[in-house]
């Protein structure tokens, strides 16, 4: 058996539980909850009058915009893209942290086959995950646009938010997991590094502090963004690039000439 087929082996039950939870997800805050907000307005209004103003900053809740489907679905943004990036940060760790983990890196370097190949052919299976996770959600976001919402070029672009999204965190957990010398759980890894962009994504919009933006992966592509200037946020966009080029490149060099007591 090859790597690259026993590694997307070891993950495909984790990767069809992921295209579930983001099924489920986009039914839940979709088919759940945006008709309330299109049909019941104003009951919606009058709940809402009652919450801290603290509270909807905090959320991102803005009842005016989100009776539009374009506005509702930059609400349901972070939550979707919150998903896809704990599935990456998940499968990536798992994928990267499977020697480390279970101690045996000697033994996969052992195989004759280059580091760089391994290397490439790790990343390969979680650009392939991501890809089919992907498929899933563009599926599902094409339909529910064009059922409730206008199908257009900035619909389209804001779909594809949650890629660009995805493949920031496979940039940073690739290079927290081959960096971190000892892994217990992968799961605990995506947990906090799930918990941390949304933490940060609460603080941008409860403080509106435009730095923070930086810091958050969440924030990089933003539906919002485009259906407000018709794409998206230039600096934010070239910082994310930068920082997925970096994190893979430095995490590349390390995996491939690092002594084996610092994998």
């Amino acid at each position: 058996m090859n790597v690259y087929k026993f590694e997307f082996l070891s993950i495909r039950k984790s990767l069809i539980t992921w295209c579930i939870i983001l099924a489920f997800t986009y039914y839940f805050l979709i088919a759940g909850i945006y008709p309330m907000f299109a049909d019941g307005m104003k009951l919606v209004k009058e709940l809402i009058e009652y919450m801290p103003p603290e509270y909807l900053l905090v959320f991102g809740l803005d009842v005016e915009n989100m009776v539009d489907y374009n506005g509702f679905y930059s609400f349901s943004y972070i939550y979707i893209a919150l998903v896809a990036g704990v599935m990456a940060t998940s499968i990536t760790a798992n994928v990267f942290g499977k020697e480390k983990k279970s101690y045996c890196q000697e033994f996969l370097f052992s195989k004759p086959i280059k580091r760089q190949n391994i290397f490439k052919v790790k990343l390969l299976v979680i650009l392939t995950a991501v890809l089919i996770f992907n498929v899933i959600a563009i599926a599902i976001s094409l339909f529910c646009f064009d059922k409730y919402g206008t199908l257009d070029n900035n619909a389209i672009l804001a779909i594809f938010s949650i890629t660009f999204c995805q493949l920031v965190f496979v940039g940073l957990s690739t290079f927290i997991v081959v960096f971190i010398p000892k892994i217990r759980s992968t799961a605990t890894i995506s947990a906090t590094v799930g918990l941390l962009a949304f933490t940060i994504e609460v603080f941008i919009n409860a403080l509106r502090i435009k730095c923070l933006e930086f810091f958050s992966p969440l924030h990089f592509f933003t539906p919002k963004s485009v259906f407000e200037s018709g794409g998206f946020d230039f600096s934010l966009s070239i910082y994310a690039i930068a920082i997925l080029i970096i994190s893979i490149g430095v995490s590349a060099v390390h995996f491939i000439k690092a002594d084996l007591g610092k994998l």
